[in-house]
């Protein structure tokens, strides 16, 4: 048997080597991956502890001062429409040099487009581009067939998905969580958000859409270290909460509450923050205003509580009760109000006295008075100062003064009222209310009578003219 001769091609020989080279490396390169992804995955998988998670990258940004960009905007502008103008910061984010993170950070966004999250540019961002996401929140509506029926679409959203998603897009400096299924313990995964800045937790309809938020969420989510303004409207929660925030936080500078179970105790406790610019008390929206309800928790003495906030600018009440003849001590503490800027009564009833201790306040800019659904805005300034005649006069011009409020006015009349008016000439001088001003003939009523008198314009002296 003659033995076969097998001759080898070197370059085939060569060729081989090569390709079990490449499969080497390329083998070693899928399990190196793998293996950074697992490391990764284990990373951001664990429950986020109370501080935050991505301080050291906190550390190394350059964030903007929100301080100085928030007081050069127009401060009657939403709340959301102030942090949207505060410019991300140009940062060299991780995922522009990691791929892997990228990557993981591409499948988040889509994770979250699968759960209809509203964000600017989240499109553009599951398709690759490095842009930074400035919020997320989820829309609703109500039925344009039956306005009773509510649509979200948000039941989706739980603590898993914010655990899963959250660590891949630390931009985020406004989330809203309004109609999600979050719970107290989904409130963790926002420490993963360094530049978290305004929360909104709420929810319209807590019966069919109730949000399992409580006092524990609210302590917890007070500890961030960046927030500044939170919303809680229509949660299970209690004074104890709003005593979280005032202890844990002394950044948060806005907070919007709307619900039943606040009372004098809880505004008390945010008497004490120094931090605090803004505040928005309302009881439950949506139900009619001729509803009778139960006497609201909350008083005229919160006015007294709030005067101990140094930096409070803007004040707002809806569906409460004010109209009890106030304590001198508590129309005292109003004018320690140092920086009060705007306030805004909605379906308020409110006591003379305390509506003219407020407009003595030289530094209000702006009021606001609604009622029954009908709304009377002045703006003032250094030129037009604020007064309790021009607030009332406005008021009375748009018949927008309840019956009642006419009523506990009369026994003041004359003391918010009277003033010296002088002819022209000199010769007479009376006390007398400015009534109106009709035909070029000036209504007055004299103090301490029911008498009126008219009189011509041009009959008074200048500065009386000026007056009117």
């Amino acid at each position: 048997m003659l033995n076969k001769l097998y001759l080898i091609n070197p370059r085939e020989l060569i060729m081989s080597k090569i390709s079990q080279i490449i499969l080497i490396l390329f083998v070693t390169i899928i399990i190196i991956t793998n293996h950074t992804e697992k490391v990764l995955s284990q990373e951001h998988s664990k429950t986020p502890p109370s501080t935050n998670p991505a301080k050291p990258m906190v550390e190394q940004l350059k964030l903007p001062n929100y301080d100085t960009a928030l007081d050069s905007l127009d401060y009657h502008a939403p709340l959301k429409k102030i942090y949207a103008m505060v410019e991300v910061p140009d940062i060299n984010w991780p995922w522009k040099t990691d791929p892997i993170r990228q990557r993981k950070r591409i499948e988040a966004v889509r994770k979250l487009l699968q759960n209809r999250v509203f964000a600017r540019d989240i499109d553009n961002i599951a398709k690759g581009s490095y842009l930074p996401l400035d919020s997320i929140s989820w829309p609703w509506q109500y039925d344009e067939t039956n306005t009773e029926q509510l649509i979200t679409t948000a039941h989706t959203v739980n603590d898993d998905l914010l655990v899963e998603t959250l660590p891949f897009i630390p931009e985020i400096r406004t989330c809203g969580l309004s109609f999600t299924k979050i719970t107290d313990k989904g409130l963790k995964a926002l420490f993963y958000l360094p530049l978290l800045k305004r929360l909104w937790i709420e929810t319209v309809e807590p019966e069919t859409h109730p949000l399992p938020i409580t006092d524990k969420g609210i302590d917890l989510i007070s500890k961030h270290p960046s927030l500044e303004g939170i919303s809680m409207r229509n949660l299970n929660i209690t004074d104890n909460a709003l005593k979280s925030i005032a202890e844990n936080s002394t950044n948060i500078k806005r907070i919007d509450f709307e619900g039943e179970n606040i009372s004098d105790k809880g505004i008390f406790y945010l008497g004490k923050m120094k931090s605090l610019r803004s505040l928005s008390l309302s009881r439950r929206g949506g139900i009619p205003i001729d509803t009778i309800r139960p006497p609201a928790p909350i008083t005229s003495q919160v006015f007294e509580y709030l005067s101990q906030c140094s930096d409070l600018a803007y004040i707002g009440f809806n569906f409460y009760d004010f109209s009890i003849e106030p304590a001198k001590t508590l129309l005292k503490s109003i004018q320690q109000f140092k920086k009060l800027r705007m306030i805004n009564f909605r379906n308020t009833k409110l006591h003379p006295l305390i509506l003219k201790s407020l407009c003595d306040l030289k530094t209000i800019q702006d009021i606001t008075m609604l009622f029954d659904n009908y709304s009377v805005m002045l703006e003032f300034d250094e030129e037009n100062p604020i007064s309790y005649e021009k607030v009332m006069y406005r008021l009375k011009q748009n018949n927008q003064v309840p019956e009642y409020y006419l009523e506990l006015e009369k026994p003041y009349f004359d003391e918010f009222y009277s003033r010296k008016w002088t002819s022209s000439d000199g010769r007479f001088m009376h006390e007398a209310c400015f009534i109106n001003l009709k035909d070029n003939q000036v209504i007055l009523k004299l103090k301490g009578e029911t008498k009126e008198i008219t009189v011509p314009f041009e009959k008074l002296s200048k500065e009386d003219q000026k007056y009117v």
